[in-house]
């Protein structure tokens, strides 16, 4: 049994690494700064309180620890805060580090988070511990940033044109993670790209979850100012609205139309299609009135 921290663990990714490992006999220890929402998201797991921005409690999280998947937000402190993790890891002797990247990591990147990416995989390298970057292609996740636009208006919008992506399911990320994180021998390649099993066009995607919704669903591709616009409106800060602009626009160049075996190299399954996503979240895309009916 091995003892590993979990930052992030009530993340998109986090937390379903949690479960992941104790599924499979090991001992997750969950990280974060609210010790209720720790508790609430994994219950009966012992829980590591901490800040990124306190080297001191980062120490005293790793512990006995011998792995650690490290995660953390998209802001301007993720660099500093992710670089922090991996010195206090080795610093406590940590055996190996899985770290949550993005597709399309790379320091001369227009997309700052792919930039700040790159920089820690930077550091990790530097660091001496064995570590796999994880990038992670599109995450279906984000497709419940629109549930609203569908729920309400039975429109799916997004400047991506006819773009395919390839995008990945995030159970199949933390899936992943845990693997790795928990069995041995740790593989010897340092990035691994995470795909779904095939790209798909936001139009295909307004026709799944036209099943799934059980209703007409159609796909809206906005310009970048009526998306900014919007954004705007939904109180979305001006910085992440540029970024989300700029993922579109590398989507919109086929930087993510193709799909990698990793998923099934590592897991020894297929990697789940987007459509069994939606169908997961289905009453997250249907009226109040239809999800009462249904049940």
């Amino acid at each position: 049994m091995k003892t590993i921290l979990v930052t992030s663990a009530t993340g998109t990714i986090g937390r379903h690494v949690v479960p992941a490992l104790a599924r499979h006999g090991h001992r997750p220890l969950a990280f974060g700064r609210d010790p209720q929402r720790l508790a609430a998201t994994h219950p009966g797991i012992q829980a590591r309180v901490g800040d990124f921005g306190d080297p001191e409690t980062l120490r005293a999280a790793m512990a006995g620890v011998d792995s650690v998947f490290l995660a953390s937000p998209n802001t301007p402190d993720q660099v500093q805060h992710e670089c922090a993790v991996i010195d206090a890891a080795a610093a406590c002797g940590v055996r190996r580090i899985v770290k949550l990247s993005a597709r399309g990591a790379d320091e001369t990147s227009p997309v700052a988070f792919w930039q700040w990416h790159a920089a820690i995989e930077s550091h990790l390298e530097r660091s001496g511990v064995p570590y796999v970057a994880l990038r992670p292609g599109f995450s279906m996740a984000n497709v419940l940033g629109h549930a609203d636009q569908v729920r309400d208006h039975d429109i799916l919008p997004a400047p991506a044109l006819a773009a395919p992506v390839a995008m990945v399911h995030p159970a199949d990320v933390a899936e992943v993670a845990a693997h790795l994180l928990a069995t041995d021998p740790f593989p010897t390649e340092r990035v691994l790209e995470l795909t779904g099993p095939q790209a798909v066009t936001f139009t295909q995607l307004a026709e799944l979850l036209t099943d799934v919704a059980a209703r007409p669903i159609a796909y809206a591709s906005g310009t970048d100012d009526q998306v900014r616009q919007s954004l705007d409106q939904r109180g979305v800060p001006a910085f992440v609205t540029d970024q989300i602009l700029a993922i579109f626009d590398q989507l919109r160049t086929g930087a993510q139309a193709a799909t990698t075996s990793a998923v099934t190299d590592v897991l020894g399954r297929p990697a789940r299609p987007v459509g069994a996503f939606l169908a997961e979240n289905a009453a997250a895309f249907k009226p109040a009135r239809q999800t009462r009916s249904a049940s």
